[in-house]
């Protein structure tokens, strides 16, 4: 059986695949290493921004990166591929609350921004 990890170990295993240090990705995506740590330790959660420029950094998606999966999403992908990982990771009605959740909250956050400028 394969074991769960959470949001902060796949940060951590990604950041370390691309022989990253915490300083280094911290640099990427603009924000401190004390961050990048606690993220791992799930003592904090990114914002919408820097979950983005989390997973662009570490050429994954935010779906891998929120709830994980057999392996992560790269990019480049195809929408076929993306689907089926999706599929396989929404098997009960709180899966599908959160991927609801995450979505509002991803437009709320977009919204925000563009009234903001």
């Amino acid at each position: 059986m394969k074991r769960e990890i959470g949001f902060g170990s796949r940060i951590k295993e990604l950041r370390k695949s691309k022989k990253f240090t915490a300083e280094e990705l911290a640099n990427k995506i603009q924000v401190s290493q004390v961050a990048i740590l606690k993220y791992e330790k799930e003592q904090m959660r990114p914002t919408w921004e820097n979950l983005e420029r989390l997973a662009t950094a570490l050429d994954t998606t935010v779906e891998y990166l929120r709830y994980g999966g057999d392996e992560p999403i790269k990019k480049g992908d195809s929408v076929d591929t993306v689907y089926e990982m999706s599929r396989r990771l929404l098997k009960s009605k709180s899966d599908l609350k959160a991927l609801e959740k995450l979505l509002m909250d991803f437009v709320t956050e977009r919204v925000s921004s563009k009234m903001k400028d």
